[in-house]
């Protein structure tokens, strides 16, 4: 695990910034492991830097996920709440809620949407993330936090 440098850190709030409209405070951190993104606060951050150079400890994981990144960057379940989006998001209506959240794919009609990642929003509450192809939107909820 590493922590994400600078000009990457700059990229990815950029990339919040096009996409999402949100941005990213500047008392969190972010540390990358593999294609994982994490993100912790900097208290958080320099504390394990100093157990990692102390005593030599191997860290596996800091923080919660934020994001996944393979050809495009796919945020995670809880990022929104951490950048305060005001675009790239679709409303569900009410009656897709429960199936979305059981993690099935949702028909929906969003002209103006090109297919891609959206948060997905009921009200004012972020749902999660999901990927819009032509008029079906596939639920990206983890399994152990779906509904039955």
């Amino acid at each position: 695990m590493e922590k994400v440098k600078k000009g990457s850190r700059k990229e990815l709030e950029r990339f919040l910034k096009e996409k999402y409209g949100g941005t990213i405070k500047d008392w969190y951190e972010f540390y990358k492991k593999g294609n994982k993104i994490y993100l912790t606060n900097k208290k958080a951050s320099q504390f394990f830097e100093i157990l990692r150079k102390i005593r030599g400890i191997r860290i596996e994981r800091v923080g919660i996920k934020f994001a996944t990144k393979n050809k495009s960057l796919r945020l995670s379940m809880d990022a929104p709440w951490f950048i305060s989006p005001n675009k790239g998001i679709i409303e569900l209506p009410k009656e897709k809620v429960r199936k979305f959240m059981q993690g099935k794919a949702v028909d929906i009609k969003k002209d103006g949407f090109p297919d891609g990642y959206y948060i997905i929003k009921s009200g004012k509450d972020f749902l999660g993330i999901g990927l819009k192809k032509g008029n079906k939107l596939k639920s990206y909820i983890p399994k152990e936090r779906r509904i039955a």
